[in-house]
């Protein structure tokens, strides 16, 4: 995966697409559904003959049937419940095809429930008909698919998801726009049982926002999603993601707000890995609340960039002001993560004393990481860690030098951070600077490029890769060849552009690829216009 980021504070966003239809393999038989069908007759194998309700077709299938739903608003009473394997899509997609709950189903009820792990339904809206926090669910899910999916208006609420209950099941390429509930326990997605919520995002609708959070896991997955909110440091609000016993991988997290533990997530006995966390705010109440980026508790954070956070005075309770402005750690570890421009709130008079923008450490070891300019916001003094325990530094680039062994204090020469790029410049002191450890094998930076370089591992979240030069460029006639070394080249592909100012203009070049044994070729035609090729690692 790679990854452009120009954060400094801003919402960062995801387009996922949402196919209306995709392409299924259908065995057995397929029955239709449309409001319109002049002759509603079972087994409603025609679309004259489709049935009125969604529930009326399922109810006729066996494993393996297909169940087409046609455009519309289908208002739901009573729960639809799919029970065989079988694949339900609608043929407008989910900018057409509406499952409305009505308020009769109540809190705790759902639009869909699905309990057969073959099962799929694909493409629909889930909405209550009244935007209220007793309204029902959009679906449960025990084992079985939800794909290309939104859910819109529904509510976070207290024990189980507003918007989707996950137990075992899959959320993929999903969009659930969520208002904040009346608990700061709740969430608009829960997600266990090994549950997977993958290429999707979650988003808090701006307006009635109060209580709760995005997303909570146990013993499940989130990977290569969005979750975004819209931050009210005057009310309780929970992480926007809480893992316990979970993995958060390839996510963006941002502009979201917790009074207590962790603003943009809570992490016990978890691991996050490639995450951007950005722009989230944690109030700070006590020893042992705030993290305005992340709050973990005996968890692996690693190759993630954590910037422009802040942890503030959380209420008029306080007896502490932020602490943790990027995390806040209770053991664990910090490997090869990026921690910059975050901030802690310090209070001179009630005098509430606050610390640690970047990171205030109660326990734990922090590796081959760069915290620098991270700050208190009262004088913007530089404040980039507190360790008020036996907190471990290991080859950091931090100031002041907190002691450990292979720690430099220079600045670590950013690409551009004013604009959002973290990378390291060719002259950083923190290029190789690193101490290489077992789980570096076949793990990649936030880049997606590999961990280690020859051997070698740079401080922080992005690892400058192995200069791949295109052998040689030779030009015959009408085309020209390209050639490239075979040997260590594995899983890159050649890739082309018009511009190099605009770097998410790469596009892979299709062209057929001839290999020798010592080297790789692609012949192409020759145009007039100017191309840049590069080799990329995906």
């Amino acid at each position: 995966m790679e990854t452009e980021i120009h954060c400094n504070g801003t919402i960062l966003a995801l387009t996922v697409a949402l196919a209306a239809v995709v392409e299924h393999q259908s065995s057995a038989a397929t029955h239709y559904v449309s409001q319109t069908s002049p002759n509603p007759s079972p087994p409603y194998s025609t679309p004259d003959t489709a049935a009125h309700s969604i529930q009326d077709a399922v109810d006729v299938t066996t494993d393996g049937d297909s169940v087409l739903v046609a455009p519309g608003d289908y208002g739901v009473t009573n729960q639809i419940t799919v029970t065989n394997a079988i694949f339900l899509q609608s043929t407008g997609g989910a900018s057409q095809t509406f499952l409305t709950g009505y308020g009769g189903l109540g809190q705790g009820t759902w639009c869909l429930g699905i309990s057969n792990a073959l099962a799929v339904a694909n493409g629909f809206c889930f909405r209550p008909a009244d935007a209220d926090p007793g309204a029902p669910g959009g679906a449960v899910l025990v084992g079985g698919t939800i794909q290309n999916c939104t859910f819109t208006n529904f509510f976070s609420a207290r024990n189980f998801g507003g918007a989707i209950l996950v137990s075992g099941g899959t959320l993929s390429n999903v969009i659930v726009a969520y208002y904040r509930g009346i608990s700061p326990d709740g969430v608009a997605v829960y997600c266990s049982g090994s549950g997977l919520v993958t290429d999707s995002q979650i988003l808090a609708n701006p307006g009635y926002n109060v209580d709760g959070g995005a997303i909570a896991l146990v013993n499940s997955r989130l990977q290569n999603s969005v979750i975004s909110g819209s931050p009210n440091p005057s009310r309780v609000s929970g992480p926007a993601v809480s893992a316990i016993s979970s993995t958060v991988a390839g996510c963006t997290i941002s502009n979201n707000y917790s009074l207590g533990k962790g603003g943009g997530a809570y992490l016990q006995d978890s691991l996050m890995d490639r995450c951007i966390v950005t722009g989230n705010g944690a109030g700070s109440t006590y020893l042992g609340s705030g993290g305005g980026g992340i709050f973990e508790t005996n968890s692996t954070i690693r190759d993630s960039l954590i910037v422009s956070n802040r942890a503030v005075v959380g209420d008029g309770g306080a007896t502490y002001g932020g602490l943790g402005g990027g995390v806040y750690m209770q053991g664990g570890a910090l490997l090869n993560c990026t921690v910059s421009g975050n901030s802690a709130q310090e209070y001179t008079n009630p005098g509430l004393p606050g610390g640690g923008g970047g990171v205030y450490a109660e326990s734990g070891g922090i590796t081959n990481c760069i915290l620098y300019f991270n700050y208190l916001d009262a004088d913007r003094a530089s404040t980039n860690w507190l360790n008020v325990g036996p907190a471990i530094f290991d080859h950091c680039c931090t100031a002041p030098d907190p002691g450990g062994a292979g720690d430099i204090t220079q600045d670590p020469q950013f690409v551009g951070m004013a604009s959002g790029n973290y990378h390291l410049a060719a002259s950083s002191p923190c290029l190789g600077t690193g101490v290489v450890q077992p789980w570096m094998t076949g793990a990649h930076d936030l880049d997606g490029n590999p961990r280690t370089t020859s051997n070698a591992v740079d401080m922080g979240a992005y690892q400058t890769p192995s200069a791949r030069p295109l052998l040689a460029i030779s030009s015959s006639g009408a085309n020209i060849t390209l050639f490239w070394p075979s040997a260590g080249t594995e899983g890159f592909v050649l890739e082309q552009s018009a511009d190099l100012g605009m770097p998410q203009n790469w596009t892979t070049n299709t062209a057929t690829v001839t290999d020798d044994g010592s080297s790789k070729s692609v012949t192409i035609p020759a145009t007039n216009n100017l191309q840049f090729f590069r080799l990329h690692l995906l």
